[in-house]
């Protein structure tokens, strides 16, 4: 099984559909009000969570990547939101954080490749991008792109919102 670079075109012109538009502008309130943004993931997701926090960062909020698998989470989490990325939705690092983030009082959103995973479920606000899950027994080749996507429009609706700067 590859990629199939027509699911990935059919999967990003979802993104255009009045359902995706609404529930981006809702995350990116969410962002917005943030103190503080953590973006967090593992893998191929984890490079994905630190372009996202760079991204952010670059246009004047408050965020960091906090990507290692084994690192406890220990922090009032008031005011924090919490950005989790993953194909999956099922790694246990990744839940086991997401359950310690959510302990610690903060927002979670998850970004995966569908909603029917235990990140979803756990996630304050979630937004899938329905795209086949490729992996062989060692490792996954499913694209990250539009995960890549659905930061880059975030992070530029956050940044319109707030900052009223893009057109």
């Amino acid at each position: 099984m590859v990629n199939d670079l027509d699911e990935t075109i059919d999967c990003l012109k979802k993104f255009n559909t009045p359902y995706y538009q609404d529930l981006f502008k809702e995350v990116a309130y969410i962002l917005g009000d943030a103190n503080m943004i953590i973006f967090d993931g593992m893998g191929d997701s984890a490079k994905i969570a630190e372009y996202a926090a760079r991204r952010f960062s670059g246009n004047g909020f408050f965020s960091a990547a906090l990507t290692d698998p084994y690192q406890r989470v220990s922090m009032d989490g008031t005011d924090i939101v919490v950005v989790m990325l993953s194909i999956s939705g099922d790694t246990v690092g990744l839940i086991r954080k997401a359950n310690d983030y959510k302990a610690a009082g903060s927002t979670l959103i998850t970004i995966t490749a569908s909603d029917d995973n235990t990140l979803a479920k756990m996630s304050d606000y979630h937004i899938s991008y329905y795209i086949n899950d490729v992996r062989n027994e060692l490792s996954s080749h499913t694209t990250q792109v539009p995960a890549l996507s659905i930061i880059e429009i975030l992070s530029n609706m956050t940044l319109h919102m707030c900052h009223n700067t893009l057109q």
